[in-house]
């Protein structure tokens, strides 16, 4: 990431979860001297008409609806920015009338997007919404890494510990590059983890991982290889062993036996920012 190669996309719905994301992706994107837009996201009104009802005055109604709801938000967002206080990071913001998913997605074709981020609360915020595997498959599934923060403030100065899986079976396994630039440019020090559940096809060496690391360039503080039968809670087992700040985690697998994933239990379970990818 940085000035010359990705931004940070905030999508935001004004509770306390999405202000603290953005807040999180203010100083994030300072310490990556890198922009932040801020996009609010109004969903088209698809109403069923009755059959008796009057078309015309139900548009009306409608449109009248959306235009008090887009003044009312761009005020909001104007105090958001504003809130935010003098930064050295550019903040763009506007409002899209667009379905959530559809929207983040010409979000990412149209600006050079690098990374979501988002907050969390357990309510129905946006950040939710975004991270519900069963609910929301096409939202989390966006091909963008995703910063997942609880709702509190977070601070990147300084050097982390992050610790990144490796799931050669996983479809966003090409992101781990992304993230290991990230967290250089975080003056991160990188643990990477893999872990072979039982039904994997294939079942991982350590010798299989020192080989992508060297193909790939990526430098590692340390190597894990464990077997587990829940792979993201080994994963955030390890972050916690190592008193991490930060950790990665992949999302899905394309040809594993087993469809339970943990990473939204990972999420909920860990304070610090998680990346989800």
């Amino acid at each position: 990431m940085g000035k010359l190669t990705k931004s940070i996309l905030v999508p935001v719905d004004f509770t306390e979860a999405a202000t603290n994301a953005v807040r999180n992706a203010v100083e994030l994107g300072e310490k990556l001297k890198t922009d932040v837009h801020l996009v609010n996201f109004i969903p088209p009104v698809r109403r069923k008409l009755q059959p008796s009802s009057n078309p015309i005055e139900n548009i009306s109604e409608e449109l009248f609806s959306s235009i008090n709801l887009l003044k009312e938000n761009e005020e909001k967002l104007a105090e958001l920015v504003k809130e935010m206080g003098r930064t050295d990071v550019e903040v763009h913001s506007e409002i899209k009338i667009d379905k959530l998913a559809s929207g983040i997605r010409k979000q990412l074709k149209k600006k050079n997007i690098g990374l979501i981020v988002i907050g969390i609360t357990g309510a129905h915020t946006i950040g939710d919404s975004f991270c519900n595997i069963n609910q929301a498959r096409e939202l989390i599934k966006v091909d963008c890494p995703i910063m997942v923060c609880h709702n509190h403030e977070h601070t990147f100065k300084g050097k982390h510990k992050i610790v990144v899986s490796l799931d050669f079976d996983s479809l966003e396994q090409h992101k781990v590059e992304d993230l290991a630039l990230l967290a250089r440019k975080l003056s991160s020090k990188v643990y990477y983890i893999h872990v072979n559940h039982p039904d994997d096809k294939k079942q991982c060496t350590l010798n299989d991982i020192e080989n992508y690391l060297e193909i790939h360039s990526l430098k590692a503080e340390a190597i894990e290889l464990v077997s587990s039968a829940q792979k993201e809670m080994a994963i955030k087992a390890y972050a916690d062993q190592l008193n991490a700040d930060l950790i990665a985690i992949n999302r899905f697998s394309k040809t594993s036996g087993y469809k339970e994933c943990h990473a939204g239990q990972v999420m909920e379970e860990t304070e610090n920012p998680v990346f989800v990818y």
